[in-house]
């Protein structure tokens, strides 16, 4: 299970790291979907340290809510699934003529299903497990509170 704080403190040990091995004071932070949230989470929690902040295809504000759950874990399962459905709905939903290749789906489904060899052997094409979030904070005044470009 994870937390704002406890993703908070991970990226920020990953941060620390590239900033001493580039010799930089600043980075550049990218997120896509939730990680976008993340992003924009640390960016806000550590504006000195975040140089430019690109955020890419974020749910918005909505899958943030500002207070922590009541209880860790959250109530409801501590892990949801997807199938290879899932990989075949966000090629489709890329709406850019030629721009995913409909081979790719394939090899992208391999290589997520091998990061669960359980979960993998579920129904007739398996699927894969990811952990419950328990992300919070990110509340409006922090968004807008982001200066960098």
């Amino acid at each position: 299970m994870t937390t704002s704080d406890s993703e908070m403190d991970d990226l920020k040990r990953g941060v620390d790291y590239v900033k001493e091995l580039r010799g930089v004071e600043k980075i550049h932070l990218f997120g896509h979907s939730m990680g976008g949230g993340r992003a924009m989470l640390y960016t806000s929690r550590f504006p000195e340290e975040v140089d430019k902040l690109i955020v890419h295809g974020f749910g918005g504000r909505s899958y943030l809510p500002i207070d922590p759950p009541t209880s860790l874990p959250p109530e409801g399962s501590p892990v949801s699934t997807f199938t290879r459905n899932r990989i075949q709905e966000f090629a489709a939903a890329a709406n850019c003529f030629d721009q995913v290749d409909p081979a790719i789906i394939g090899p992208v489904w391999t290589a997520c299903q091998e990061t669960d060899s359980l979960a993998m052997r579920w129904g007739p094409e398996g699927a894969v497990r990811y952990p419950g979030i328990s992300v919070f904070g990110l509340t409006e005044e922090w968004v807008q509170s982001i200066e960098v470009p």
